[in-house]
């Protein structure tokens, strides 16, 4: 899964006109960079490029293994994940047509006998269509049915993107039902969106290669923790 931002500001967008000094890329582009007195200081942190014993990766071949490490501290830390479902299933229970794209009404295994209620919303037209992940405390927000400048779900598939939205698993964002899991509530909605990036690969006219997860306020942690 690419992880993209817990914004609803994806890197391969701001294409057409980015260079026009007033287009909307233009006027953001400072905001991607960091004050001055903030620039090139990244505080005492251990840096990801090193492995735990002090060595720094020799090269972008070592950081399979590197990875591998993180995840292991990870789940020693939060508790390891029950094991990814290699096929979830998605159930299509309705479909409207909206502008320019068809939303379909879905049930997805998000855990083993764990189904939750949500969204596809897939653009007119064959693809291959990049694809995005959109968590939220609910789903209807995400696709613009419900609240206001939080519809990342609808804005994305208006401009060429699959997405799939749900809620939290079991509605209740400060109590997540983890069904038979044991890890870290957090850690536990980072292995549902990695299932969700599985039933996304799968659709017809997605490509796989470029699937992500982007979301707002808990949505946000969700994605942060999805990559």
């Amino acid at each position: 899964m690419v992880l993209f931002s817990s914004t609803a500001l994806l890197p391969w967008m701001p294409a057409a006109g980015a260079t026009e000094p007033n287009s909307a890329w233009a006027r953001l582009a400072p905001f991607f960079s960091p004050p001055l007195e903030f620039a090139d200081r990244y505080g005492a942190y251990p840096s990801p490029l090193k492995f735990y014993d002090g060595r720094p990766l020799a090269n972008p071949s070592e950081w399979p293994r590197r990875r591998r490490e993180i995840l292991a501290k990870w789940h020693e830390l939060m508790g390891a994940w029950p094991q990814l479902l290699a096929k979830p299933p998605i159930e299509f229970l309705g479909r409207t047509h909206c502008e320019n794209f068809t939303q379909y009404q879905v049930k997805v295994e998000i855990a083993a006998d764990y189904f939750t209620s949500g969204y596809l919303l897939v653009p007119d037209g064959v693809g291959p269509f990049p694809a995005a992940f959109v968590p939220y405390y609910d789903p209807e927000t995400s696709i613009g049915i419900k609240g206001e400048l939080r519809d990342f779900a609808y804005q994305l598939a208006k401009r060429g993107f699959v997405t799939l939205s749900i809620g939290s698993p079991g509605g209740d964002a400060r109590t997540p039902d983890l069904g038979q899991a044991t890890c870290q509530p957090l850690s536990f909605l980072a292995y549902v969106a990695a299932n969700c990036h599985a039933v996304l690969a799968s659709q017809p006219g997605v490509d796989a290669a470029r699937i992500g997860v982007v979301g707002h306020s808990y949505g946000g942690k969700w994605a942060m923790r999805s990559h």
